[in-house]
């Protein structure tokens, strides 16, 4: 106590009255004459709020209300799962329920909301630890979502999501039109979205609507965090991209919109022979063409950004190097769309060489991804780390043995499609092989939100790859312009 009132109490920056002169005179000014007076009004706009929110009890009741309503309706669907299950051994006159097609038709828009869920985590573990995303993300710190309102919106979207899920289902069980259902949740998901009206957060929705132009516009304008974050983000949701193409093309020519389907001609197929009798087109090899195209495009985004780094820096690395490691992607999706191109050409996987050839792309991918990883986008394998073996200088989080985990972690899940190869060789049911894809789908997204902790950790701290996450300007003058007067220096000392 005695040493903080000698050394800290009497120092100028403590004793000088400077600084709150300029803040007083700064409020008075907002007040008089920007808010006519009004000074709770002008506090309100000047005082930033901190990083952890205080809980609002209307969204915490919506979010309980949605999460519990979806919980009972999932349990009606796995109750409607095994019913219809059975009904197929004991009803033989009867279509069987499309489960192939409503996988294709409802997992993508499943991931989204599991990622916005894991988003909103994220989120609640930045501002636990101090981590000041509003700030990286160069968000309003005064008019921005926080996490429950993402996890109310990813809530409610989920509940949609298993109605409408249900609603499909049934309309399959009793023959009816089902084809609408997707449709039209896929279009409230839409409007959502995007509509102008002043609901359902528009502030943060334009905002995600802007980086999404910015990313498809990468090589035309200089690349921010937030641009090359959301285009890695949607570099892990790639399976939305084949999907949508699969969504356009279905609902274009293989949908059965005016068709009696209490009509159709029940035929004994299964698996892949009864999704070839419903979708004709969109399993042709024509198809395989345009799905590779758009399946490619969250890489290319990448490609894009880096390049157009290096354009503004002319800095070889790290920007040309990034661009190689995404172009690998891009290599992937290539590969994958001629191995499926040509598969009936060859008996078997082993004698198609496009196989191969996508196995190397990917092994040489995961490599290089999983070593930027760790070196470049999370700061490990620091040569000053000191105790902090392969790690870094400063850490965050509390405990080392979290940051060792989840390299272990991540290197398991950069690899986990070598698991996914051997089930595909190995299932024989296409119902099953859409589920495969989906699981691992999931897998990647988890792995893409432990990512975003440590991402964000190191941009915190060290301002990785040149991005600024600290907008303050050094005020140190030179010798020649030192000022003259004690108050002067005081006040520079201030701003310093």
């Amino acid at each position: 106590i005695e040493w903080l009132k000698i050394n800290i109490d009497s120092s100028p920056f403590v004793s000088n009255q400077q600084v709150s002169s300029l803040i007083d005179e700064v409020e008075t000014v907002v007040t008089d004459h920007l808010e006519n007076g009004n000074r709770k009004k002008a506090m309100q706009k000047l005082r930033v709020p901190p990083l952890v929110h205080i809980h609002k009890r209307i969204v915490t009741y919506r979010l309980g209300l949605f999460n519990g309503l979806f919980t009972i309706l999932l349990i009606n669907l796995y109750v409607i799962y095994i019913f219809t299950s059975n009904s197929y051994e004991t009803t033989k006159n009867r279509k069987p329920i499309d489960w192939q097609i409503g996988i294709i038709l409802y997992r993508s828009t499943l991931i989204f909301i599991i990622h916005m869920i894991l988003i909103g985590i994220n989120i609640i573990g930045w501002s636990s630890y101090g981590i000041n995303h509003v700030l990286i993300f160069e968000l309003d710190p005064r008019s921005h979502v926080t996490h429950e309102e993402i996890l109310e919106g990813a809530s409610l979207l989920s509940l949609i999501w298993i109605i409408s899920f249900i609603s499909f289902i049934l309309c399959e069980y009793h023959q009816l039109e089902s084809h609408w259902q997707p449709v039209i949740f896929i279009s409230i998901i839409t409007f959502l979205l995007f509509n102008p009206l002043n609901i359902m957060h528009r502030s943060a929705r334009y905002w995600f609507c802007k980086e999404l132009f910015r990313i498809f516009a990468a090589p035309f304008h200089r690349v921010t965090f937030a641009d090359f974050w959301l285009a890695d983000q949607l570099t892990s949701l790639d399976l939305i991209f084949y999907d949508i193409e699969y969504l356009i093309c279905y609902f274009a020519f293989d949908a059965q919109w005016t068709s009696n389907q209490s009509n159709r001609p029940y035929l004994n197929l299964t698996d892949e022979q009864t999704i070839l009798y419903n979708a004709p087109i969109c399993h042709a090899p024509i198809n395989t063409v345009f799905q590779t195209i758009i399946g490619a495009l969250p890489s290319w985004f990448r490609v894009a950004q880096c390049l157009r780094r290096y354009y503004d820096t002319r800095l070889g690395f790290p920007h040309l190097v990034n661009a190689c490691k995404y172009s690998l992607g891009v290599l992937v999706a290539i590969f994958s769309g001629l191995q499926r191109q040509f598969a009936s050409k060859y008996t078997n996987e082993a004698s198609n060489p496009f196989f191969y050839a996508w196995i190397l792309s990917q092994i040489l991918n995961s490599s290089l991804k999983f070593a930027w990883d760790l070196k470049m986008d999370w700061g490990f394998f620091d040569q000053r780390a000191g105790e902090n073996w392969f790690l870094r200088d400063e850490l965050v989080y509390p405990q080392r043995l979290y940051y060792y985990l989840i390299i272990i972690i991540n290197f398991f899940l950069r690899y986990s499609w070598i698991i996914r190869v051997y089930l595909h060789i190995q299932t024989q049911s296409f119902e099953h092989l859409q589920l495969i894809v989906f699981i691992f789908a999931l897998l990647e997204s988890f792995r893409r939100f432990i990512w975003n902790f440590f991402r964000l950790e190191n941009e915190h701290l060290n301002n990785c790859g040149q991005f600024r996450a600290v907008r303050d300007i050094s005020v140190n003058p030179r010798q020649s312009l030192l000022p003259t007067t004690e108050s002067e220096h005081l006040l520079n000392e201030h701003a310093s």
